[in-house]
């Protein structure tokens, strides 16, 4: 939902802006599709974000080292795993529900995937 995504993404871009940063993500200021205002109230919730990223991050990583090419991302709002992880040989399914897709897509259309394919799936299942 573009509701939670956007400052999900504002609180990775200020993670990734430190000097001391952790989070490796250069598309997440870009995902914040114009929203800059969004910087000043994520700043709260950075730190938990953060960590929330560099588990999502380390979970896929250690996976793949067991050979898992495919990762399902439910409710996938603003996540750029698909274009900074570099696993050439993996398909990301980002489900999510089609508002966001309209808003995420055009901002991705120019940055190069760092995986195999990249997927995108209206989830039509319930409320999201």
């Amino acid at each position: 939902h573009v509701y939670t995504a956007l400052p999900i993404a504002a609180s990775r871009a200020i993670a990734y802006g430190r000097p001391d940063s952790m989070v490796n993500d250069p598309l997440a200021h870009k995902l914040l599709a114009g929203h800059e205002n969004l910087l000043e109230r994520a700043s709260a919730n950075t730190e938990y974000m953060t960590m929330r990223c560099l588990i999502g991050d380390d979970l896929v990583a250690k996976q793949h080292l067991q050979g898992v090419r495919q990762v399902v991302s439910l409710g996938a709002g603003m996540d750029s795993r698909a274009f900074r992880l570099q696993l050439p040989e993996t398909t990301f399914f980002e489900v999510d529900k089609e508002d966001l897709f309209r808003l995420k897509d055009p901002l991705v259309e120019d940055v190069p995937l760092t995986c195999a394919r990249r997927v995108t799936v209206i989830g039509v299942l319930g409320e999201m």
